[in-house]
């Protein structure tokens, strides 16, 4: 049978403010997620020996054509995105092989919508022997050959829908997780991840993200160890949960902490897979990504710090009660520092803060307008001006740079650390 697969990537964007296709999301363009599971897609059905399949992409931007292409996918230009989304409909259906006896439409901005819900959707339609399948109150939608005319005659901006309306007995719909169907329109409708890291009150700047966006849904974990968060610091923590249990307690607003049981009354990390399955289906993801054995200071392993490759932004905090005490009593493996092995008792001043804060940088890979810093703990300082030197010494590297007191300022890190292009 074959197949066409349509990927239309021509919208403007204009509640989002911006083109939202090129926005990045988990490291690469916002497009580019949706196209992949839909390639992924058409190899599985090719794979089965049922189908021929084509993957088209319409689209006004070069930059997507031109990755479509690098794919092996149809590239078709459209110089009608101002008609709607029906200019991508029609140009990818006049551009697919004559012979084709299904048409699958895929938008570009459900980045979340997975390969095998689409070969479901495919597949379920096949097997209904009805002429059009649909996902209930969304996107995408296929349809029969006999369409192709309508398909051809739609206008305006509400695309398949008008099609489907005429011929509700001729409908084969499909349920899919309200994650799946997860489209970007707004800025806020983003997938957010913040890393926690660092020293000196690490653990209640994630519980003070994590209580920021409570008023959507908020995942409270980590990728290491921490001591787990309990109600009514979150709604609910959950331990060891299955797939099904964790992702239906994720859609509902609120901090959801989650993990998996350790030693010592911690919370590990959750699966792999869970894990990142877990961040997709979140609005935001707030995570401690290592440890500091409640110093003010850290230097890390080459293991550490464990960063998520979705994160948006890293938090790094220091402890500025560590000056003028000794490296060995406020420094988490100070040993890192080969010079400080021989003079423990080496005291913190300027220098050796600045050498700390500098090595988390390094250590989280991120560049730096994806990193914040925190010299928190001011509370502690006889002197602030003490404080406001590192603060303009970070600054020069290129560091949003910020001091203050978490336990005192507990609104800190609300609008500096959501305040996000």
């Amino acid at each position: 049978m074959r197949l066409a697969m349509i990927y239309m990537a021509s919208g403007f964007g204009r509640r989002f403010g911006s083109n939202k296709l090129l926005t990045p999301l988990w490291g690469r363009p916002l497009y580019q997620h949706g196209l992949q599971h839909l390639l992924e897609a058409a190899g599985r059905l090719e794979d089965c020996g049922n189908f021929q399949t084509s993957v088209i992409v319409a689209s006004q931007y070069e930059e997507i054509l031109d990755y479509a292409r690098s794919l092996g996918a149809g590239a078709v230009y459209n110089p009608f995105s101002a008609e709607g989304i029906t200019a991508s409909i029609r140009l990818g259906t006049m551009n697919a092989p004559a012979d084709t006896e299904l048409y699958l439409y895929f938008v570009a901005d459900q980045p979340c919508l997975s390969a095998e819900s689409v070969v479901r959707l495919v597949e379920g339609l096949v097997e209904s022997g009805r002429g059009i399948g649909s996902v209930k109150e969304g996107s995408p939608c296929i349809f029969a050959a006999k369409y192709r005319e309508e398909l051809l005659a739609l206008t305006g901006d509400r695309g398949g829908r008008q099609i489907i309306r005429r011929h509700p007995e001729d409908v084969w719909e499909m349920e899919l997780p309200d994650e799946e169907l997860r489209d970007i329109d707004l800025p806020g409708d983003l997938p957010f991840c913040i890393a926690v890291i660092g020293a000196g009150g690490k653990t209640t700047a994630v519980k003070q993200l994590a209580a920021a966006g409570a008023e959507r849904s908020v995942l409270l974990t980590t990728t290491t160890h921490m001591y787990p968060v309990e109600p009514p610091e979150c709604r609910k923590l959950l331990l060891d949960p299955s797939a099904e249990a964790l992702m239906e307690e994720i859609r509902k607003p609120g901090v959801l902490c989650a993990g998996s049981s350790a030693a010592e009354g911690k919370m590990g990390s959750l699966p792999d897979t869970l894990l990142k399955q877990a961040v997709r289906a979140a609005e935001l993801t707030v995570y401690e990504a290592d440890g500091a054995k409640r110093l003010p200071l850290k230097l890390h392993r080459p293991d550490e710090p464990v960063i998520l490759p979705d994160t948006a932004l890293c938090l790094i905090v220091a402890g500025l009660s560590a000056l003028g005490k000794p490296v060995c009593e406020v420094v988490h493996r100070y040993e890192r520092n080969p010079a400080w092995v021989v003079d423990a008792g080496r005291l913190v001043g300027p220098e050796e803060f600045l050498y700390c804060v500098l090595e988390n940088v390094r250590a989280c890979e991120l560049p730096v307008e994806r990193i914040r810093v925190l010299l928190n703990q001011a509370d502690c300082l006889a002197d602030a001006q003490a404080g406001e030197q590192l603060v303009r010494a970070l600054r020069v590297k290129g560091l949003d740079c910020r001091m203050g007191s978490l336990q005192r300022e507990p609104e800190l890190l609300r609008a500096w650390m959501f305040a996000v292009d």
